[in-house]
Parts: structure tokens; sequence; C-alpha cells
């Protein structure tokens, strides 16, 4: 090999290259690869210079150069790959990941959101699939809910309605759910009902015993619920949430379904929270939260709906909504399993072309909404505006949960279709509910800080019961709770009767684990019947179960 094409090949021949020029024409002439190492002879083993004898510095130099050539090719083959090492490398790059879509930032330098678009998937509560800096994400989840009810048979006479006491069996939600974030600061969700009911024709009722005559009018219609794009770590505001949402007020109202105590939420529900849209309203929501996350605040505005459809026109149908709630005590060490909740929700709302119905519904329910009868009705009524308050309670202390709402409802302009005024125009109505719950498998309820509610329940052991090696069985036992809630709505004012109604309801869960439960719920109700609604005044039973799954 000639020397050129070895010195382009080897950095550390600099060295020699120099020294071969500051030699003269004599070394740089040298075109042949310098001797093997072993051939090389150092200047210090030379014999020595006798005293008074010339010195060849000429020699002395050619000698070093050669030295060095010597070493620096010995090292060059120490460093030379081999075929066999070269195909090695090969197949390693072969299997390295694949570059990013964008170059990666320079050390030193920060992020930019969006430039790494590669996502990775894994199951939490559903599937979930983000990328490695968690500036995109997409969550596929969804819920179904199958009820088995029923009531004793005395109760016939007084729930009326076209199905009376009738057992049924029906899918109460099934839901299916894709939310996730997009560069970071925005989140999105879309959510749709597959289990809504109407009646494609109002005018044709069944009679008890006889519910095939109103059941070939029921479908499950599509609807919207969670449908919206949320901004989030805006400056002082927080969050601002637009779309299809829940208007902020209201802690069991805020309560997610798949996280319900009971298989039905309280009176409060349907008359105030939720009436005839399943709690769900178009609008524009601003939520945030202090640093310490003690306290939250909340206000939206939002279109006044009598229908689960988010459809809606009309110039006085808007509702203005604000929620205000503290936790004086939380026991971060726990999570929470010490702690209070206190709350205060307002709102204040056109009517829907100047009328208003208030309604309530049974704590289970025996069929699709169009066959149940109301415990209570105001029917439809004349009304300016409604006003609403609402504070809350709520404590967790261990296993126990103690939680408490109140609603009070001022209609103004209150009048009966025939122009009669109610209470000098001015409508009071009301209803509250009181709670105690109790984990005897010992684990607590969560509560969502940020939310200002209560969520998922993570059992301390999920269920299972498989074979065991050698015959017999493997079981878990899953969490287990107890509850009992007391529930009250009044609809009656200035002798005017719009139904009493109450109940007691007792309740076991059963959480095989963190997406699953089975809920027994057994209800002890009475009623004042309203002025020409359905039924008569009296106490029945009532009996429910239900098998709820969620991802």
């Amino acid at each position: 090999m000639k020397r050129k094409s070895w010195i382009k090949r080897s950095p550390w021949l600099g060295v020699a290259a120099l020294l071969a020029g500051i030699t003269g024409p004599t070394a740089q002439a040298q075109q042949l690869d310098p001797p093997p190492v072993s051939s090389v002879v150092p200047i210090s083993a030379t014999a020595p210079v006798a005293p008074g004898a010339p010195v060849n510095r000429q020699a002395a130099l050619e000698e070093r150069v050669a030295q060095l050539e010597a070493e620096l090719r010995a090292q060059r083959s120490q460093l030379q790959r081999t075929p066999a090492v070269q195909a090695q490398e090969a197949s390693y790059a072969n299997l390295a990941p694949a570059a990013s879509s964008a170059a990666p930032a320079k050390p030193g330098e920060p992020y930019q959101v969006g430039s790494d678009l590669k996502m990775s998937a894994n199951w939490k509560d559903g599937l979930n699939i983000e990328s490695a800096n968690k500036d995109f994400r997409v969550h596929v989840g969804g819920r179904t809910q199958l009820d088995w009810t029923g009531f004793t048979p005395d109760a016939t006479p007084i729930m009326g309605g076209p199905v009376g006491s009738q057992n049924a069996v029906n899918f109460r939600r099934a839901r299916l759910r894709i939310d996730g974030t997009c560069y970071e600061t925005m989140d999105w969700c879309s959510e749709w009902e597959f289990s809504n009911t109407v009646n494609l024709n109002p005018g044709v009722a069944g009679a008890p015993g006889a519910p095939s005559e109103i059941t070939g009018n029921v479908a499950n219609i599509v609807v919207p619920t969670d449908v919206w794009w949320n901004f989030k770590e805006l400056p002082l505001i927080g969050n601002i949430r637009i779309g299809n949402l829940k208007p902020c007020f209201g802690l069991e109202h805020l309560t997610s379904s798949r996280f319900l105590d009971f298989i039905e939420r309280s009176y409060i529900q349907d008359a105030y929270t939720g009436p005839f849209n399943n709690g769900f309203e178009p609008g524009i929501l601003a939520y945030n939260w202090t640093e310490n996350q003690m306290a939250t605040g909340a206000i939206s505005l939002t279109r006044h709906m009598n229908n689960p459809f988010a459809f809606g026109d009309g110039g006085h149908e808007n509702s203005l909504t604000g929620r205000l709630t503290w936790t004086p005590f939380f026991d971060e060490p726990s999570h929470g399993r010490y702690m209070m909740h206190l709350g205060i929700g307002a709102q204040y709302s056109g009517t829907n072309d100047g009328r208003l119905r208030i309604r309530a519904r049974n704590s289970v329910r025996n069929g699709a909404s169009p066959f149940l009868s109301n415990i209570v009705d105001t029917g439809s009524l004349l009304g300016n505006s409604q006003a609403i308050i609402m504070p809350e309670f709520a404590v967790v202390y261990g296993p126990w949960l103690f939680q408490s709402e109140y609603a009070a409802s001022f209609l103004d302009g209150a009048a009966t279709l025939a122009g009669a005024p109610i209470n000098g125009g001015r409508m009071f109505t009301q209803a509250y509910y009181a709670e105690v719950l109790y984990f005897l498998t010992g684990e607590h309820r969560e509560y969502e800080r940020k939310q200002a509610a209560f969520g998922r329940v993570v059992p301390y052991e999920n269920f299972y019961c498989v074979r065991a090696m050698g015959g017999g069985r493997c079981v878990s036992r899953g969490a287990w709770q107890v509850g009992l809630r007391y529930n009250v709505i009044d609809l009656r004012d200035g002798g005017f009767n719009g139904g009493y109604g109450q109940d007691m309801t007792v309740g076991l869960n059963w959480f095989l684990n963190p997406n699953m439960k089975i809920q027994w719920n057994y209800v002890l109700a009475g009623r004042v019947a309203p002025t020409g609604g359905q039924g008569t005044d009296g106490t029945y039973n009532g009996f429910g179960m239900r098998v709820a799954h969620d991802f």
C-alpha cells in the first residue's frame, strides 16, 4: 500500500507527514511503506556515539519518522474492521428505530410541540395511544349499563303509566367515546349515546298490561353527550370548553354516570340539573382551580334544552350557570382518604317558548323513558325565567362517605296554561337528598380535585374465580360497598299541586375491578300524586340490578 493513500485514511499520520516535510527531499521522496514494527530500532537502542564524534541529525530524524510510522501502522491494523464486523454493524443498523418525522432538538434547545409524531399504545381504562412527549393522545372507550328492574304488584295503581309495576330489562346506557389531546394544549371529546329512546308516535298510548301498543312506536336514537373541544393552560382563565357539555353545577350531576353510588341519581337530576336533555347542553364553559387544588371555580353559558339532541331555537332560552367549591381538608398522603368538600352552584335561565315543566321519575325504572310514569309533575306551566341555587356537602372518612345536596327553584311569571298565577307569579319548588355509604372491604371514595367530583373506585384486589392446581378454586373478592339514601322532591306551592315524592334506597355495590361493577338497589317509595297526574297516593316497593362496564 502506498503511503499517500495510507495517510489519507489515517488521521494520525499528519505528524509523520509534518516530520517528513522537515527532513527535506530525502524523506519526502520515500514512496514505499515503512518497515514492520519488529524491524524498527528505537533511537535509544542504537550504539552510543563516541565522544567527539559528529552527530548525523538527518539519519536520526529519518529513524524517528520510521518508528512513528510503524507505531501508527500497528494501531491501524488493530482498528481495521473485518468484513464480518462490517456485516454485523449493518444488521444493527437495520434494527434501529425509524427516524422521527422531524429532527430532534439539539442539546439545550426546547422541544418543539408537534415535532415528534411517533405514537405508542397502552391500556389504562381503555385503549390509549400517545406520543413520547404526550403532546398527542387518543383514548378509545365507552360504557354499557344493563338493568333489570321491577316493582311489587301493588305499585300499579299508585304508579300508573303504560307499564305499571311490570318487570323490565333494558340497556340504561350504551355509549362510545373517543377523546384525546392535540398539540399539548387542546383536549377534545366525541361521545355518543346509542340507547336513548323516543316515542315516534306520541299520540299512541298503551294501557297497563298491554304495553305492546306503544312499544312498537319506541326506537333508540343516537344522541350526543360529551362532544366538545377544551383549550387548557390559558392565562388566568385556565380552561375554556366549547361544545355539548354539562352546565357546571351539582356534585352528583358532575360525577360521571360510570361512578354513581346508586343505580339512578336523586330527584334533583330529573327535575333541575338534567331535565329532558340527559344533563348536556350546547354552549361554552370556563373553569380553573387554585395552585394547591383546594378550590375550583367554573362558569358556563349554555342553550337551555328540553331535548337530548343539542338542538333548539328561540331567543330567550340561555342558561348562565356558576359553581364554586372548596376542600377545607384533604389528606395528601392518603390521596383523599380523609377529606371534606363544600360547594355552591347557581343557575339562571330563560324558559323554552315561555313555558317550563318540572318532573321526576322513580329511583329505579322499569323500562324505556316513554313507558315510565312521573311520580311528580307540574305539567307545562307559563313562566319567564327560572333561578336555581344548590349547595353541596360531602365528607370522606376512610371507608365512609357522607354526601348531601339541596336544590331550590324559583320560577318567575309562573302561571297555569289558563293564565292563573301560581303563588302570586313566583313559584317555589325544592328537592334534596342525603346519603351514607361504607366500603366493607376498606377502600375509600376517590375524589378528583380538578373536577371537584367523585371518580373511579379502584378495589384493593380485583375479583376472580379460577381453577387451582390440584383441584379446588382460587378466589379474590373485589370491593364491596353498602349505602343508604333518603331522597325528597316537593312541587307544591301556593295551592298548586305538582306532587310530592320521597324514597329510601338501600344499595349494595360489588366492584369486580376498576372497570366493572354490579349494583343492587331496593327502594321504598311514597308519593302524593300531582293534580291531573297518573296514579294515586300511596307507598310501594321497587327493585333494581345493574351490570355496568366502562373502558
